[in-house]
């Protein structure tokens, strides 16, 4: 096995490390724990990923992705379990994450701070979304190991906004070819429902609901899709209040289900018909599980009752996530 290409890094600020990681090959095979003890640190504080392309006997080229802390192991009897990945897809990809986000623009705009919209602090007037790249980078990253994987499911996020995060579900399907997942935009596209205090009393004092900017119509978040030329039988609309909506979905398995509900009430919704139909092997994406605490109270309920103890990984100061391991 031979490196051909290796960075260490965030999505804009990286290091070539080929050389490091080509030295690590010993007799055609590569052992390693991917740290930043491993390489220097490019970015302290931010999520980072390990990109290599490898060639085998026979000239087989691929590429692989790894975040930091994970083992892994590559031999040539191991790595054309790998799902092949292009360059181009993945420039592609980054590119898009900069484009939803408006991070690529923001030195037009002053009153844009890069590192709060890189975090998911503010709300972009113009993007798709305001979740951040590092958010963005955990989408992505659980889509290529489900396809690597070949995970059974289509994509869902539950709480969608203006579209980006599906977008980005989308686009990814398509940079590496999978031609028969769905990706499920779930929304009211009316914005956060009123609380329902006397049956969900620990939402009684969220006001989201009065924040007219999170009503996003369907038919904007349609145009958004379109104006990324993914708008397309594969991209379906559940639109309605969750309780209404998701028990009765024509969903028959899910791979990666990010949740983005801001209430108990609309967390517990989404995750009692749906995660059941989560596939092992499968990603469970929680935002503001760190930021707003009766999703936290929701989600640890819910795990609670349901005996799920895979761990939860941190994304950002915001979200965590879990793979589904039964």
């Amino acid at each position: 096995m031979r490196i051909l290409k290796a960075t260490y890094g965030s999505s804009d600020h990286a290091l070539d490390v080929t050389e490091r990681l080509q030295g690590l090959v010993k007799n055609g095979h590569l052992f390693l724990t991917v740290s930043n003890s491993l390489f220097s640190d490019p970015c302290p504080g931010r999520f980072k990923t390990l990109r290599f392309a490898f060639d085998l006997p026979g000239g087989n080229q691929f590429y692989f992705h790894e975040v930091e802390e994970h083992r892994i192991v590559l031999a040539p009897t191991v790595g054309t379990k790998l799902a092949p990945e292009s360059s181009a897809a993945a420039r592609y990809l980054d590119l898009l994450k900069q484009c939803l986000t408006r991070m690529i623009f923001h030195d037009l705009d002053p009153s844009v701070d890069p590192a709060q919209r890189e975090e998911g602090h503010d709300w972009p007037k113009e993007g798709e979304t305001m979740v951040g790249l590092r958010r963005l980078d955990n989408v992505q990253q659980c889509i290529e190991d489900i396809l690597r994987s070949k995970v059974p499911g289509d994509l869902l996020e539950a709480g969608v906004w203006r579209g980006g995060t599906t977008i980005l579900m989308r686009a990814a399907l398509e940079a590496y070819g999978d031609r028969g997942r769905r990706v499920w935009v779930a929304d009211s596209f009316e914005g956060v429902p009123k609380p329902n205090a006397a049956l969900y009393p620990m939402d009684q004092h969220d006001a989201l609901w009065t924040f007219q900017e999170l009503a996003i119509p369907l038919e904007q978040v349609a145009r958004n899709f379109a104006r990324y030329g993914l708008l397309d039988d594969r991209v379906r609309f559940l639109k309605g209040w969750f309780k209404d909506t998701l028990p009765h979905a024509p969903i028959a398995q899910l791979a990666v289900l990010r949740l983005d509900g801001d209430l108990y009430e609309s967390t517990m919704d989404v995750l009692r018909p749906l995660y059941p139909k989560l596939s092992a092997g499968g990603y469970a994406i929680i935002d503001d599980y760190k930021l707003i605490p009766q999703v936290r109270q929701a989600v640890d309920e819910y795990r609670g009752e349901q005996g799920i103890t895979e761990p939860l990984q941190d994304v950002d100061w915001n979200a965590v996530y879990w793979q589904r391991a039964r």
